[in-house]
């Protein structure tokens, strides 16, 4: 069954039949969740329609999208989506402990910054234009990753003690009741009971 007619079916289903042949699908692809199925979706429907003869089509697959690196300024983030989310959940309080840490101290965040994720957009249009309608067209759209754990790894334990330093010094103006901030000890190894609540 192709994409778009497993939407067009899912779509005509009433909502317990969908979320439960949604879920068995998902769970017979490896899809540990509907973001990461979702974008799956959009892809196979990018690269299977087929706008007119000799457009070129492009995917960029960004890691986790992070505040920016340059402009407006570093660091500047304006959705709590993501790692803005996180890092403010962090701040306001929400991890009160290691068991509320579901990473190991040693496992890497990718985070990469929008700024760089909208200037790789903007270079893959370009680039998918310039290939149009020549013999470099082809039937798939080109896919460009964007990424960072390879050349900037950013270990969970360095990035809690960072952001711990960084609270402790410049607090929030508004956070929960007795707000610690936890440093990652550098072996933490969530227990199998945290990561499963």
């Amino acid at each position: 069954m192709s994409h778009s007619d497993y939407v067009t079916a899912v779509l005509a289903m009433d909502a317990d039949s969908a979320n439960k042949h949604t879920a068995a699908l998902m769970q017979s692809l490896n899809f540990t969740s509907t973001y990461a199925f979702g974008k799956h979706l959009t892809e196979q429907l990018v690269n299977g329609t087929l706008i007119r003869p000799g457009v070129s089509r492009a995917i960029v697959r960004p890691s986790l999208i992070a505040s920016v690196a340059f402009e407006p300024y570093p660091g500047y983030i304006n959705s709590y989506a993501g790692a803005g989310g996180y890092t403010m959940g962090y701040a306001l309080g929400f991890f009160q402990g290691l068991k509320s840490v579901a990473y190991a101290s040693d496992t890497f965040l990718d985070l990469i910054p929008a700024d760089v994720v909208a200037a790789l957009v903007i270079a893959a249009g370009a680039a998918a234009a310039a290939t149009a309608g020549s013999s470099h067209t082809g039937s798939r759209a080109v896919i460009f990753h964007a990424a960072s754990a390879e050349s900037n790894p950013l270990p969970v334990g360095y990035c809690f003690d960072k952001m711990g330093q960084f609270w402790r010094a410049n607090p929030p103006p508004l956070c929960l009741p007795a707000t610690r901030y936890v440093s990652m000890p550098r072996q933490h190894c969530p227990s199998q009971q945290g990561i499963n609540r």
